[in-house]
């Protein structure tokens, strides 16, 4: 039994989403919050597994980061009907599973739930898409680069996987945050996974780790 807490200022919504979680077999809904005080003490209290997070309700990224330390085991779903490409990258940093719009039919919203209460980052990358400009070009090394950053490896275990130094391949990850204009190894892991095409060129086979995927 998956249990599912919502927060969201309209009533309507709340009735609605109610009644479609609801009407799952395999869920419960735990709770239904509308007001932004003292919302992560209920929800720590009332121990949902999934938290559907309606953001124009009028919550800081204050209150949501004390949210995830405070129901830590509670994975969260931000609705949006629009979101800025940064706030959306800032809460998934905060680790925020899920992006979702509140425009998605009611079926494809429970299985998504599903699919993040399993452990999966669900992500509607059209939400904060930037707008389409000319195609960023990188160059083979760079993009081995890219894909061995997604999969966690340490400067070190590239460096040796590709038999260059540490000095050189630090050079050429600030060339990548440079070229892609993130700002940190994590924001080009999570750009790595969005631009899959990308970084067609695989990693030599003596290195990487699993990685978890951020999905739609």
């Amino acid at each position: 039994m998956i249990r599912i807490g919502v927060f969201t200022d309209e009533p309507l919504a709340a009735i609605g989403l109610s009644s479609v979680l609801g009407a799952e077999s395999d869920y419960q809904v735990a709770g239904v919050w509308d007001a932004a005080a003292g919302l992560a003490h209920l929800v720590e209290k009332a121990q949902p597994d999934v938290l559907l997070l309606d953001m124009a309700g009028g919550l800081t990224l204050w209150q949501i980061a004390d949210l995830r330390q405070r129901a830590s085991e509670c994975k969260v779903i931000c609705w949006v009907r629009t979101i800025q490409f940064d706030l959306a990258m800032h809460l998934l940093e905060l680790g925020i599973r899920g992006v979702l719009p509140k425009t998605i039919p009611g079926h494809l919203l429970c299985d998504l739930v599903r699919r993040v209460a399993a452990g999966e980052h669900c992500v509607d990358d059209t939400l904060f898409a930037p707008a389409p400009t000319q195609a960023l070009r990188l160059t083979g090394r760079e993009r081995q680069i890219l894909t061995m950053v997604s999969l966690g490896m340490k400067n070190r275990e590239m460096a040796s996987a590709l038999s260059i130094s540490e000095g050189t391949l630090k050079v050429y990850v600030s060339r990548l945050l440079q070229k892609t204009g993130m700002r940190d190894r994590h924001q080009l892991a999570l750009y790595r996974l969005r631009n899959p095409e990308g970084a067609a060129i695989p990693p030599p086979s003596n290195g990487g780790v699993a990685h978890a995927s951020l999905t739609q």
